[in-house]
C-alpha cells in the first residue's frame, strides 16, 4: 500500500510538472504546503538522505533484532527506492527483511520459547 502511495506521488504530482514549476527552485514556505512538501522531498534525496538513513536504521535493527526498527527501515528503504536512491533503499530493505520476518537467531529464539 505504501509502496502504491510512494509511487503516486512521485509520478502523478511531483514528476508531473504541475507542482515543481509552481513552486521555483527555492525555499518558499509563502506558497504553501504543496511547495513545502516538494522542498522536503527533495532534500530527502538530495545526496540520497533517505536512503542512508533507512541503511543506518536497517543496520542498527539487523544488530540488536529489533522488529519495529527494522519495519521503519523497510518503509523507508521502499520510500528511497522511489525516490531516487535505489541503491542504499535496497540494501536497507535487504537488511530488514530477515528482521521483521523473525528469521534472525534471536527472532528464532524468541520463536521457539
Amino acid at each position: 500500500m505504501s509502496l502504491t502511495a510512494f509511487l503516486a506521488l512521485r509520478f502523478l504530482w511531483l514528476e508531473s510538472g504541475i507542482v515543481p514549476f509552481a513552486c521555483g527552485a527555492t525555499w518558499q514556505p509563502e506558497l504553501g504546503w504543496a511547495c513545502v512538501a516538494k522542498t522536503l522531498l527533495v532534500q530527502a534525496f538530495i545526496e540520497e538522505r533517505a536512503g542512508w538513513v533507512a541503511v543506518a536504521l536497517a543496520v542498527v535493527a539487523f544488530r540488536f533484532s529489533w522488529r519495529r526498527v527494522a519495519f521503519g527501515a523497510l518503509w523507508l528503504g521502499c520510500f528511497a527506492t522511489v525516490f531516487y536512491s535505489a541503491t542504499t533503499g535496497v540494501i536497507a530493505v535487504l537488511l530488514a527483511l530477515p528482521v521483521w520476518l523473525g528469521w534472525t537467531q534471536r527472532g528464532r529464539a524468541e520463536a521457539t520459547a
